[in-house]
């Protein structure tokens, strides 16, 4: 059951470190766009040309550049460190205030 007190409290206090790691994801973002260089990306398909890697790169282009990186670690490891900080406040709290004592 959920609670709708409790829910808008929850957000209320996570909502500055939600905040905080948006723009980080952001900034990494706008740094990943900022360095792209078309010329990088057509020299690395020219380096692993007729080897087992080139079926690795495939149709290199810069959307699926983006989509490796991001997805690949910033996508998956910032959301995970964010809930992991959520989940202990929030259980924290809960023990602190004696709520959840043995």
């Amino acid at each position: 059951m959920l609670s709708k007190p409790i829910f808008r409290q929850t957000l209320k206090a996570n909502f500055k470190l939600w905040l905080i790691f948006t723009v980080i994801m952001m900034v990494f973002h706008v740094v990943l766009i900022a360095v792209f260089d078309p010329s990088t990306l057509s020299s690395m398909s020219g380096m692993v040309k007729d080897t087992p890697l080139a079926n690795l790169l495939g149709e290199a282009t810069f959307l699926g550049m983006l989509a490796k990186t991001f997805y690949g670690i910033q996508g998956v490891l910032l959301p995970v460190v964010f809930i992991i900080m959520t989940a202990n406040s929030l259980i924290a709290s809960q023990v602190d205030r004696g709520s959840m004592a043995r």
